[in-house]
């Protein structure tokens, strides 16, 4: 699986944490999460998932992802490859 798109879905943070939790997923390159109802937590999950350094595209546009989640992707080793 390379490109997952799961937007507007009323996932939210427990929604988007799975996905962050989804391991086999190594080959994602580009991620959609647009309007999940997520917050700053999903975004700290999806910040640590090293297996989620192949991302190249991540969008979580219109969520409520606050200053710290923000942070925490900025911040990321393994989302170090966004573009």
């Amino acid at each position: 699986l390379e490109e997952l798109g799961l937007e507007s879905n009323p996932l939210g943070d427990a929604g988007a944490e799975a996905v962050a939790r989804a391991a086999r997923w190594t080959r994602l390159r580009r991620l959609s999460l647009r309007r999940n109802m997520a917050g700053s937590r999903a975004a700290a999950a999806l910040a640590d998932a090293p297996h989620l350094a192949g991302l190249r595209r991540l969008s979580l546009a219109d969520n409520a992802v606050r200053d710290e989640g923000a942070e925490a992707l900025a911040a990321s080793l393994s989302l170090a490859g966004l573009e």
